[in-house]
């Protein structure tokens, strides 16, 4: 059943409490007004929503102009003049009358419910009548030729006019062109026949893809581009046969602006593209691709996926909402991982700075590591290892000694100087996360121990961090304890932070983390770039296998973008650095 139809329909029960005999009611034909008699009509003037463009300007939503074409019964003058209208648009387009019906056929049979024929009776005045007695009487009463071409479709949308109780009925949404220019024509004479704009919000897609669905729908729920919708209020003089515009007046629409965002719609769609892919071989169920700029604090890229098209959230939310891969979930911003051993670089850093250990310091690695009762193991037997070189092996060992130097308070103190634990100031909601003191495990319910300390330092325990955040802390350490604050509205500018002054923790980290970064062989290999990576990988353990996460930065001498990978149930992530920093090299 059509919306019109369903409107029809809807409108009986209280037009059944108060129809009166057709001749009570208004139409043209009974209708007697004189000089002194005022319609006045409110037509809506929908305003644009602002687009919300990429940081190059290109669109990723956007609002498109539709148009609606309607009729105004209370401007009825003439039964003559709307009949001839209505001729005159369906022949233009005879779909617009399949919308409307009566509960009587054109060969007068009854295909309504008793109640609209009730109706129908009641307002004709013929109770008791049967559809074929009642089917005539309309015809004469809107003096509609029966034997005309399209004499019945006329007759079902002036019934429906004369039902309807809004100063506007649709006759047709999104007319098409000759339809909408016959109307056009038409409506210069007869103002009973209007086309009227609306906008309907798009969403640019790229090969099928939509670029950031999760950022631009919260962007648009939490702050809206909408702009200010007005109104056109008309008077009329109408009297017997014909009609004058009396006076008019209210308020123009004014449309949205347009909000340019820092995303850069490439890389949005590349790392959008880089989870699916594999998601689709199996090698991950989910996961985020983080990507922001080194000098100003730009977020280029917050992708999350499985994702949705946004076009269609609001028809396939039910769905979405059930689906167990929880594709409108936004991973990037609120999904919260334990980053596994990206968090040694933090370790290593908050070590340095507090001269519990120097390039030269060497620790030794026998794969395992007695603590009480416990044994916490390592990847390899290392044996000695360094700084940069514990950085490049992941060794873990190295990091539990370090973390016992310095102990949980410096620990914490510089995990939460990288803004873990708390929410990165931005325009749209993020998670906190959680960095592992006395205080936070006790409100978890655990007893402090000092286990907790050592896998605190390897990024494992209750450890909770967004990738966000994780881009932010490698951009970091890629401008040497600077940090220039993420934004996502692109001219946006924030005053540079100082975290740290420690250039030699700086320098140690890097070079370790370049060492990683050529670590990688095959063909996730990372030497046929232009210039060098720093990066450092993660598989933190989730209860039930394993996740796997990458931070890094490039190029590592002069840091541009600094990036963060996380992927659910997989150990891969490393192999989505290089076509990553590939694609950089591509826009740069």
């Amino acid at each position: 059943m059509s919306c019109r139809r369903s409107r029809t329909l809807a409108f009986i029960a209280g037009a059944m409490m108060t129809a009166m005999p057709f001749v009570g009611l208004y139409t043209a034909a009974s209708a007697e007004f004189d000089e002194g008699n005022i319609v006045t009509v409110n037509i809506p003037l929908s305003a644009k929503s602002g687009a919300l463009l990429d940081r190059k300007g290109r669109p990723l939503s956007y609002d498109s102009e539709s148009k609606t074409l309607c009729l105004l019964p209370q401007l009825f003058y003439s039964d003559e003049a709307v009949d001839n209208a209505l001729f005159c648009l369906i022949e233009s387009d005879e779909s617009i009358a399949e919308s409307f019906s009566l509960p009587v056929s054109a060969e007068g049979e009854q295909t309504g419910s008793d109640d609209e024929i009730k109706l129908m009776q009641t307002v004709t005045g013929l109770d008791g009548a049967k559809p074929s007695e009642l089917l005539d009487r309309l015809y004469d009463v809107f003096r509609i030729d029966k034997k005309a071409e399209n004499a019945f479709a006329v007759l079902c949308i002036r019934y429906a006019a004369l039902l309807c109780s809004d100063d506007m009925l649709v006759l047709c949404d999104a007319p098409s062109e000759k339809l909408s220019k016959q109307a056009q024509m038409i409506s210069q004479s007869e103002p009973f026949v209007t086309v009227s704009s609306r906008f309907i919000r798009k969403y640019k897609k790229i090969s099928g893809q939509a670029a950031a669905p999760h950022i631009v729908t919260e962007y648009e729920q939490q702050h809206g581009t909408q702009g200010s919708d007005g109104y056109q209020k008309t008077s009329y003089r109408l009297y017997n046969g014909g009609i004058a515009k009396h006076e008019q007046s209210g308020i123009d629409a004014q449309d949205g602006q347009d909000i340019r965002l820092t995303i850069d719609r490439d890389m949005q769609l590349k790392a959008q593209s880089l989870i699916k892919d594999m998601i689709s071989q199996g090698r991950c169920t989910a996961g985020s691709v983080c990507v922001v700029s080194c000098k100003t604090g730009g977020v280029l890229s917050a992708a999350s996926a499985p994702d949705f098209d946004p076009g269609r959230l609001a028809k396939d939310y039910d769905a979405l909402s059930e689906d167990a891969a929880a594709p409108l979930f936004d991973r990037a911003l609120m999904g919260l991982y334990r980053p596994g051993s990206a968090m040694k670089t933090i370790t290593a850093i908050a070590a340095l700075d507090a001269k519990a250990i120097d390039k030269d310091t060497y620790l030794w690695c026998g794969k395992w590591y007695p603590l009480g009762d416990t044994m916490f193991s390592c990847l390899g037997y290392h044996g000695y290892e360094s700084v940069q070189t514990a950085l490049r092996d992941s060794c873990n060992v190295f990091f539990y000694k370090s973390s016992q130097m310095i102990g949980v308070d410096k620990l914490s103190a510089m995990q939460q100087a990288f803004g873990l634990g708390k929410s990165i100031d931005i325009p749209l909601e993020n998670a906190r996360g959680r960095v592992v003191t006395p205080g936070s495990v006790a409100e978890l319910g655990i007893a402090w121990s000092e286990g907790l300390l050592l896998q605190s330092a390897i990024g494992q325990s209750e450890t909770a961090v967004t990738p966000l955040q994780m881009a932010q802390w490698a951009q970091i350490i890629a401008n040497d304890g600077c940090l220039k604050p993420l934004t996502l509205t692109d001219g946006e500018t924030k005053d540079k932070k100082r975290i740290l002054k420690n250039d030699y923790a700086f320098t140690q980290v890097k070079e370790g983390m370049i060492m990683a970064a050529d670590n990688i062989w095959g063909e996730a290999s990372l030497s046929a770039l232009p210039y060098k990576a720093a990066i450092k990988t993660g598989t933190p353990e989730t209860g039930s296998g394993y996740n796997s996460t990458v931070i890094g930065f490039y190029p590592a001498d002069k840091p541009e973008i600094a990036f963060s990978i996380v992927l659910e149930n997989s150990e891969c992530s490393y192999e989505l650095v290089r076509p990553l920093l590939e694609e950089w090299e591509s826009l740069r």
